[in-house]
C-alpha cells in the first residue's frame, strides 16, 4: 500500500475504516453498499484504440490552438477538468485497493472463526453420559457438520482444508500475542499460502524463521510439529475434564473421564483422538 501513499488501514467495522495517508493524513472511510461507485468520467472513444480516452466536455488540442481570444483561460480550464478526471481515477484505484485489502483481511479472520466454531462443536460432540467405544472425535464432528449442513455443502476433505488453514493462521498470529497486525502488515500475504500442500514440518520451519530469523532443518520442524500436536491434544482433554469437574457430577470420578490415545498418522495432518 505504500506505493499508493497509504501508511496504515484499520477496519473498525463493516461500515467504516480508518485510513492513514501520507497526503491526507488520517481520515474515515464509510462503506455505502447502496452507492454506485462506478466511474463514468471517461469512456473509450468509438472507433478508437482501447488506449484512447474521449472527454466530450473538453476542447480538443487542435481547436484550442485555433483560438485567438480566451486561449489561456480555456487552456487552464481544460487542464483543471483533466486533473479532476485524474483524481477520480486515482480515488477509484485507491477505493478498489482498499476493498481488496478488506476482503483479504476478512478472509483470514473467517478461517480462524471457522476453526473456533469447529472446536466448539468438537467439545459438544464429546459430551456424553453413555459413550461409544472406538469412534474418533474428528469423525464425530465431521459427521455432524455434514449431517446438519445443507445438501452437499461440506465434504470431509473441505473441512480438513479449512481446519488446517485456520490452525496455520492461528499459529502465525500467536507469534504476536494473537494480534492481527502480523497479517495486516503484509498485503501480499495470501490465504492460498496457508491452504497449500506444504508439509506441516516445512510450515513450522517457516514459522521459526518469522519468529527468530533462524532456519531450521525439516526434521527439526517435524519435531516441533509433533510436540505442538501432543500439546494440543492434551489441552483438548484437559478442557473436557474441566467441564465434567465443574458440574461435580457424582457419576464422573477421575477414572470416568474420557481418555484419548493418539493414533499413528502417516501424512502428519491427522489429529484424531480415540475415545476409550
Amino acid at each position: 500500500m505504500e506505493s499508493l501513499g497509504i501508511n496504515s488501514l484499520n477496519i473498525s467495522s463493516n461500515q467504516e475504516a480508518i485510513l492513514d495517508s501520507k497526503e491526507f493524513r488520517i481520515f474515515k472511510i464509510l462503506f455505502n453498499k447502496e452507492e454506485n461507485t462506478i466511474l463514468q468520467a471517461a469512456n473509450v472513444a468509438p472507433g478508437s484504440s482501447s488506449n484512447e480516452l474521449n472527454f466530450p466536455e473538453i476542447i480538443s488540442e487542435t481547436n484550442l490552438l485555433k483560438l485567438d481570444s480566451d486561449f489561456d483561460i480555456i487552456k487552464e480550464n481544460t487542464i483543471k477538468t483533466l486533473v479532476n478526471h485524474l483524481i477520480k481515477v486515482y480515488d477509484k484505484i485507491l477505493e478498489e485497493h482498499i476493498e481488496t485489502e478488506i476482503r483479504r483481511r476478512r478472509k483470514f479472520r473467517g478461517y480462524v472463526n471457522f476453526l473456533m466454531i469447529y472446536q466448539k462443536i468438537e467439545v459438544y460432540c464429546n459430551l456424553y453420559k453413555t459413550r461409544a467405544r472406538g469412534e474418533t472425535i474428528k469423525n464425530q464432528t465431521n459427521k455432524k457438520i455434514i449431517e446438519y449442513s445443507s445438501s452437499s455443502k461440506f465434504k470431509t476433505q473441505d473441512i480438513s482444508i479449512f481446519i488446517k488453514t485456520g490452525k496455520r493462521i492461528e499459529k502465525l498470529i500467536s507469534l504476536s500475542n494473537r494480534k492481527w497486525g502480523i497479517i495486516d502488515a503484509f498485503p501480499n500475504l495470501d490465504i492460498n499460502f496457508f491452504k497449500s500442500t506444504t508439509s506441516n514440518a516445512a510450515y513450522e520451519v517457516w514459522l521459526k524463521l518469522i519468529e527468530t530469523g533462524l532456519i531450521m532443518t525439516k526434521e527439526e520442524g517435524q519435531t516441533i510439529y509433533n510436540y505442538k500436536k501432543i500439546e494440543e491434544n492434551y489441552l483438548r482433554e484437559y478442557k473436557l475434564q474441566r467441564i465434567y469437574k465443574s458440574i461435580q457430577a457424582s457419576d464422573h470420578d477421575d477414572t470416568g473421564f474420557p481418555r484419548y490415545y493418539f493414533n499413528e498418522d502417516d501424512d502428519g495432518d491427522n489429529d484424531e483422538m480415540m475415545i476409550d
